[in-house]
């Protein structure tokens, strides 16, 4: 499976911005199994023992990169309660690991886990040279560029059941946060995001980092939960490559991704519900583009040739 993330000149119709709303704290953090590693402190504060811990200030916001997302109610999964007419049971039974989702998706699970130690190497790095940041280093931006998401967005099985893929879609949705909240970093010499007037690097590229804390402080909980969900979820079906099912997993991958990224984004969206997708049964051609479906208000064209390729119309 692959995504098309090509961008090209679009006329002003049908273009669509995703709206990220963005938590603004004084204190970053990445909270890893109850020990907390300073990311950053505001510029206007003191510096801190690196080796404390600190609880977050605010609550994590339910975060959509929609304007107006939808209410999702997933369903929660039922075990397998049939039993034998000679035996009748009332109690469900609880799907052994074997038969259960959990199987499907330890490979994503792991993916996941290992990119968060990738970025708290990265965060452990960014620190080391600031703030204030003048140049990236190469020991640094290495750093950066080796915690990528594409290994855990290739392991997202095609097929899981609404719950189960929203707690999936969560998960991701945080660590492409925390990612692209330090994307500026990533490239060696001197530090130049991009500034608005009367901004310094500096002043930027912590507001950009700031952008990750939410996402950051509740990755530990959000990963148990996956698992836990998996492990109570019955076993999932393979699907052919031509399934749709996997053209909406490219789909969610790439809606985080400009949610977090894209327009010029850096981070800060926390996806909490599910995005609706909508296929066109009837594809709309225009004179741009074929619009196959809508996934939160956005069109996206869906084509397979062979793989599936992917790309969502904003910006």
């Amino acid at each position: 499976m692959s995504t098309s993330s090509s961008s090209r000149h679009e006329p002003p119709r049908g273009r669509r911005h995703l709206a990220v709303v963005v938590a603004a704290v004084v204190t970053i953090l990445i909270v890893i199994g109850g020990t907390a590693l300073l990311v950053l402190r505001n510029h206007d504060s003191a510096p801190a023992d690196p080796g404390g811990t600190a609880s977050p200030t605010s609550t994590a916001p339910s975060v959509s990169p929609s304007t107006t997302p939808p209410t999702v109610t997933p369903s929660t999964p039922t075990p397998d309660t049939t039993t034998p007419s000679t035996t009748p049971s009332t109690t469900p039974s609880t799907p052994s690991e074997g038969a259960s989702a959990l199987r499907a998706l330890t490979p994503f699970l792991t993916a996941a886990a290992k990119l968060d130690r990738q970025l708290q190497e990265a965060a452990a790095a960014i620190n080391g040279a600031g703030p204030p940041w003048t140049t990236i280093t190469p020991a640094a931006a290495a750093k950066v560029r080796a915690a990528d998401l594409k290994p855990v967005a290739r392991r997202i099985p095609a097929g899981l059941p609404p719950s189960l893929q929203q707690a999936v879609v969560l998960v991701y949705s945080d660590l492409s946060s925390r990612r692209h909240a330090i994307s500026s970093f990533e490239i060696v010499g001197p530090f130049q995001p991009p500034l608005s007037a009367g901004e310094t690097p500096t002043q930027v590229g912590l507001q950009q980092i700031r952008n990750g804390h939410a996402a950051a402080v509740r990755f530990d909980g959000d990963l148990a939960a996956a698992r836990s969900l998996a492990a109570a979820t019955a076993s999932i079906g393979k699907y052919p490559a031509s399934s749709r099912k996997h053209a909406e997993v490219l789909l969610l991958v790439r809606y985080v991704e400009l949610a977090n990224g894209g327009c010029d984004t850096h981070g800060g969206a926390v996806l909490t519900r599910l995005p609706v997708i909508k296929w066109l049964e009837v594809p709309s051609v225009g004179t741009y583009w074929t619009t196959n479906g809508m996934i939160n208000g956005l069109e996206f064209t869906a084509k397979f040739t062979g793989t599936w390729h992917i790309e969502l119309l904003a910006c």
